[in-house]
């Protein structure tokens, strides 16, 4: 956008999710008296972006009455506002992100053929940041840099040590997780407290939970370190960096191991809220939250 000729703004807006009547209302704007609340005209954001540039981040989750309406914006530059009797014309623009298999997505009909065409005119793709690990250092700097401003924290040095451990992690979370981890390191202000990797754990790394529903002998690992081998309604999750995830006869269902999860934590840190929380990788709030959707019993108020 910066480096073109365009004189306007750049304005990104992030349409997964968003319903139609949502979509066009933040993209076309209304007109005063539109629909109830309408008590002014709204411009709209592709309108704001007029001789600049307007990003419609993951596009791939937009809903198929606005994916319609995005179509004839690309095709003939109009777009209508709610309320409004005169078409307009949008002079943006427009580019288009995701992170989805589009083509398969067309295929599967979830997407439209005739819009994918009218988008991928032409494509760049942005490799994943584990494929470009020479980037690692530059993008923790400005994260270090930007993000210490932001929060009022004291920028850190990234020792080569943190780098290196950085750098082994899968990053599937790309500059986001990179994010979390810079943003972790300076409100502890200590590298030392990033998160650890799932991948980077030893291989003798094993997790034991309680399974409750009495449905079953279980089957506990014996390698697995505080295993009652004499319950019978427990069932061990082994995980290990060689090994993968492995589970019991029976699996349990994903809410029965949200559930037991909570449980589990909430037994190894019974003075901490906090503690529970992050051994998990939850905010204290978010575990709070999740665990009021236990049993009436287990609830923490």
């Amino acid at each position: 956008h910066r480096a073109g000729d365009r004189r306007g703004e750049f304005v990104a807006v992030n349409v997964g999710g968003l319903d139609d009547h949502v979509f066009s209302d933040t993209l076309f704007g209304h007109r005063k008296g539109a629909f109830t609340g309408a008590d002014a005209t709204r411009d709209g954001l592709i309108r704001l972006a007029a001789d600049g540039t307007l990003f419609l981040e993951e596009i791939g989750e937009m809903a198929p009455e606005s994916q319609a309406r995005l179509l004839r914006v690309l095709d003939r530059g109009e777009f209508l506002p709610l309320g409004s009797d005169r078409t307009e014309y949008s002079r943006a623009r427009i580019i288009c992100a995701t992170n989805r298999d589009l083509e398969t997505a067309v295929e599967e009909g979830r997407f439209r053929r005739d819009l994918y065409f009218r988008i991928a005119t032409y494509k760049v793709r942005i490799p994943a940041l584990r494929e470009r690990t020479e980037d690692i250092r530059l993008i923790l700097e400005h994260l270090v840099r930007t993000e210490a401003e932001r929060i009022g924290r004291s920028a850190l040095p990234i020792p080569p040590d943190t780098l290196r451990a950085i750098g082994s992690r899968p990053l599937r979370g790309n500059v986001r997780e990179l994010q979390q981890l810079v943003l972790h390191a300076l409100l502890h202000q200590d590298w030392d407290e990033i998160p650890t990797s799932r991948t980077t754990a030893s291989a003798d790394t094993h997790i034991t939970i309680e399974r409750r529903d009495g449905d079953g002998p279980g089957v506990i690992d014996s390698n697995a370190p505080d295993a009652d081998k004499e319950a019978p309604d427990r069932i061990a999750i082994a995980h290990s960096a060689a090994d993968g995830v492995t589970f019991g006869e029976r699996l349990p269902t994903p809410d029965a191991l949200v559930a037991e999860l909570l449980r589990e934590a909430d037994h190894r840190h019974p003075e901490s809220r906090r503690e529970a929380a992050a051994a998990i990788g939850l905010s204290p709030q978010a575990f709070a939250n999740r665990w009021r959707r236990l049993e009436p019993e287990e609830s923490v108020g």
